[in-house]
């Protein structure tokens, strides 16, 4: 689909947020700039172009309403006639964060809470090739505790 002509707005900001993070706090570095997409539209990934400020060089995060998505400034290149290229990656997290928060789960296994001394019965494991050892280790750099007990819990994940 091209956008020959066509123009939308942009909201430039400022994160310091990691990408991981599902809201994030932005700080605004300009509202409602006119954008004219480059050529096809790439929703996931648009390359747009946007009359030179210096102050849009702050910038790193945006949300273009026209698509309803919000965007990772990936790369800002300044080009004759006074313009800078934008761009943009789609962050999904923040996009579909009303419907990510909506989500519910039940958490039924995890790697680090509880018992781990258990074989964990979704991991394909040949029962006959499970054994727990005890070991004394020596010359080893481990913190004593001040009671001395010297045990730890090794685990090992392994394939076969």
């Amino acid at each position: 689909m091209c956008f020959g002509g066509v123009t939308m707005t942009i909201n430039l900001s400022y994160t310091t947020d990691d990408p991981k993070t599902v809201s994030k706090s932005l700080t605004a570095v300009a509202s409602s700039v006119t954008i004219t997409p480059k050529g096809n539209l790439d929703i996931l990934a648009p390359l747009v172009v946007l009359a030179y400020n210096s102050d849009y060089l702050k910038a790193n995060y945006a949300y273009i309403s026209d698509l309803a998505r919000y965007y990772f400034i990936k790369d800002m290149v300044l080009s004759p006639g006074k313009q800078i290229v934008l761009q943009l990656e789609i962050d999904v997290r923040m996009t579909w964060a009303d419907g990510i928060r909506g989500c519910s789960g039940v958490v039924v296994r995890s790697q680090s809470v509880g018992p781990t001394y258990f074989p964990d019965d979704k991991y394909p494991v040949d029962p006959r090739r499970v054994w727990l050892e005890s070991r004394i280790l020596s010359g080893h750099s481990f913190t004593v505790p001040a009671d001395g007990d010297r045990r730890y819990l090794i685990a090992v994940n392994s394939t076969y």
